[in-house]
């Protein structure tokens, strides 16, 4: 079956701001039944779209993947170390074996790197981390932050900053996949780059209503943020300067935790 180009504008349109609408509510509110209803929402979108609307078929393998992993990380026994850098791991592999073949197209590469977009990523950096540093001198829960110090090791120097370094490498490797690599090749054949870079850092920072930075405060730095990331990774059209600025950003995270926690 054919659809007409109008319909088919018109649905792919819609199913493209309700998955990402319903993203975005999942990362604010990711209760395990809604996470449940999205499986079964995406599941279903998969088997129908790869026959009759291919370009949903990403955006439905996404939204299926990811809630999947989101519903896996709502264990309590993944909330200490060292189950909390093994279950980013373990959330990358998912991540890989879902979207293997997105390294075959510009959805995961290195991308260029001209002079101009490292001075653009290193701006990144240092405005991440100034942020970062209000945000926990005028804006952190510190209650939060105390159950966030709770899956940091203990004791061993060595041990302290390598689970640093191990944090900050998975963590920025599995985030830029997924909003800069698997979600933004999703929303390509849909929407236009200007609509992609925001509609992804809506997403980023809807989802960090919980994480570092949190609360609302949290959410605009990280819209921001994925605004930034996005436009850099537009303009290098890759995914290893997004990373390298995300690494740097994740750091400084770990280092305030580590730091507040002394």
């Amino acid at each position: 079956m054919i659809l007409p180009k109008t319909s088919r504008i018109w649905i792919l349109t819609i199913a493209g701001v309700f998955f990402i609408a319903s993203d975005i509510l999942v990362n604010f509110y990711h209760p395990p039944a809604l996470l449940w209803v999205m499986i079964g929402i995406s599941f279903g979108s998969i088997l129908v779209s790869r026959r009759y609307l291919p370009e949903i078929f990403l955006l439905s393998r996404y939204s299926f993947v990811v809630n999947f992993i989101l519903l896996f990380l709502r264990f309590p026994l993944l909330e200490t170390w060292p189950m909390f850098l093994l279950m980013r791991l373990i959330g990358l592999t998912l991540l890989a074996l879902g979207f293997r073949d997105l390294k075959r197209s510009s959805g995961v590469r290195s991308g260029t790197t001209k002079p101009v977009l490292w001075a653009g990523s290193a701006f990144v950096v240092v405005v991440s981390t100034a942020a970062l540093a209000l945000w926990f001198e005028y804006f952190s829960d510190k209650i939060l932050l105390q159950q966030w110090t709770n899956q940091l090791p203990t004791g061993n120097l060595a041990l302290i900053i390598l689970a640093g370094f191990g944090f900050a490498i998975v963590n920025a490797i599995i985030e830029e996949f997924i909003w800069r690599g698997a979600l933004w090749r999703s929303l390509a054949p849909i929407f236009s780059p200007v609509a992609i870079i925001i509609l992804q850092a809506l997403s980023f920072g809807a989802i960090h209503f919980e994480g570092i930075p949190s609360g609302v405060p949290g959410v605009v730095l990280a819209f921001i943020y994925g605004l930034m990331l996005g436009i850099i990774r537009h303009k290098s059209n890759g995914l290893l300067l997004p990373v390298i600025a995300h690494f740097f950003a994740d750091l400084c995270i770990y280092g305030y935790l580590v730091f507040w926690l002394a």
